[in-house]
Parts: C-alpha cells; structure tokens; sequence
C-alpha cells in the first residue's frame, strides 16, 4: 500500500483522535508559527502503510465522519470560542473572579461536548477496523501523543531554562526587560511554579484519564462525563492560578510592554480562528 498523496478519511480520523489526547491549551493556544513534527509525520505514514484499509472500510469510516462533520464543526467552533473568552477573562487587570468561573464554566461546557461527540466516534469507528487494526491505531494515537506531549514540555523547559538564568526568549527580547524587571519576573515564576506544575501534572493525569474513558467500543456517557468534568477542575484552577500570575506580570511592565503583550496575543487568536477555519475547510473537503 503506498503512502497516499492526498490525505482521506483515514487522516481525518487520525488527525481527530491524536488531537483529542492533548491537551486543550495547546490546540486553542498554538504557536503563532505552527510546529513542525516530522517524527509524527514519518509514524503517521508508518502507520497508513501498516493498517491496509480496504476499500469498503474507507468507505465506512468516511460515512461515520460524513454523519458527525456538522454537529463536530458546531461544537469546535464553540470550544474556541469559549477558549478565546478565558483568554479574555484571565488577561482582565484587575481579576474579575465571577468573568473567570463563567469563562472556565463555558470552556467545561465545550469540552463535555467534544469528548462525548469524540466518544461516539470512536465507539462508530472501532467495528469498521479488525482487532489488529485497532490494535495498530491504539498504538498510533500514544505515539503521537507523546511525540507532541514532549514538544509541549520541551518548550516549557525553555521556558522555565529562560526565566531562571535570564536567557531572552524572543517575545522578552522584544519587550526590553529592564534587569530589575527580569529579577521580578524570576522571583514571581519562583514563587507561582510549585502551584502551578503541580496542577499541570494533575491535569495531565485527568486527561489520560478522559481519554481512556473515551477510547471504549461503547459510549459510556457517564464515564465520560465524570472524566471530563475532573479535567475540567484542574483547569479552573489553572486558569485562577494563571490570571494572579498575570496580574503579578502586569504589574511589573510597563503600559507600552503590556500592549506589546496584548498584541502577540492578539496576533495568537488570529492564528486560532484561521486554523479552525482552515480545519473545517479540509474536514468538509474530505467528507465531500
């Protein structure tokens, strides 16, 4: 079987399933310059080439899509917003705690959705493939997840590497942070990072959690609902826990640096909105 040149429902469906194993900031928060993943790229062909479809179950796979593209479309669409909203909420000096628990309310709301809509997908897809397909596609999905969960880290190991030796990272290069500056950024990140990778961590394993409940021949509803409502805790906290470092980060720029700010991550909403436009013009191009 050779590796196809345009991609078909298969792409889609992986495309879907990998992304529902990480987690949510990263698919509403992307880089503003999309990364390149060519060990994922070079597992996905990998796999294309090992699973041999046959024709009649492409055919399947793309009628289980073609039969949720509209109500998926609706529900991303909603989860992006809700996201951009947070956003919104978190970045609000001074903290406005009832705008935040509304906001991570909605983000909660979405995210059911989605992982209820991908449940049923799943349980849709999992008789089209024989058991050393799903065997094969199981695999798959931890692959991908951990090959894009060790960029995740790895970027917030920059992170961490930049603050505590006062390496400039390009947007602090950009905002030139005075020395007494750096040194309070540095003792902020100090203070919040305990809290903070602890949650991460607990998030992590909520999310594991949510997708083993999701990856199940049948829809257990309320597995699935108990699973994505305790993602759902941590975040709320995250979020609280990211809008005090904000408003500790804000005050120590100044007004021109915190415009600065506000642009970059004006600029990141603008790559959101495009790539969810971009993702339904090629789910709907698949399903057509």
């Amino acid at each position: 079987m050779s590796f196809p040149r345009r991609r078909g429902p298969l792409a889609a469906t992986l495309t879907f399933l990998a992304a529902a194993a990480l987690p949510l900031e990263l698919q509403a928060h992307p880089p503003a310059t999309p990364p390149q993943a060519p060990p994922l790229a070079v597992a996905f062909r990998d796999y294309v080439e090992d699973l041999d479809l046959s024709s009649a179950q492409r055919d399947a796979i793309r009628a289980v899509f073609r039969a949720h593209s509209t109500r998926l479309f609706i529900i991303l669409q909603q989860e992006a917003q809700a996201r951009t909203a947070l956003q919104t909420a978190i970045h609000q000096v001074p903290s406005n705690p009832a705008t935040l628990s509304r906001a991570s309310a909605a983000v909660a709301s979405a995210d059911q959705a989605l992982a209820l809509e991908r449940a049923r997908i799943y349980a849709e897809l999992s008789p089209i493939l024989t058991p050393d397909q799903r065997e094969r596609t199981e695999e798959f999905l931890d692959t991908a997840r951990a090959l894009i969960e060790t960029r995740l880290f790895a970027s917030r190991d920059r992170l961490q590497e930049a603050i505590e030796t006062g390496t400039p990272l390009p947007l602090l290069s950009r905002l030139d942070l005075s020395p007494s500056q750096k040194e309070a950024l540095k003792a902020l990140y100090t203070q919040y990072q305990p809290v903070v990778s602890g949650l991460l961590a607990e998030e992590r394993t909520a999310r594991a959690g949510l997708v083993a409940a999701i990856r199940k021949p049948s829809v257990d509803a309320d597995a699935v609902t108990r699973a994505s409502a305790a993602v759902a805790v941590v975040d709320a906290q995250l979020a609280q826990e990211r809008a005090r470092i904000w408003t500790g980060v804000s005050n120590i720029l100044t007004a021109e640096q915190r415009g600065q700010v506000e642009e970059a991550r004006a600029r990141l909403q603008r790559f959101v909105r495009a790539a969810v436009r971009g993702f339904a013009t090629f789910f709907f191009d698949l399903m057509s």
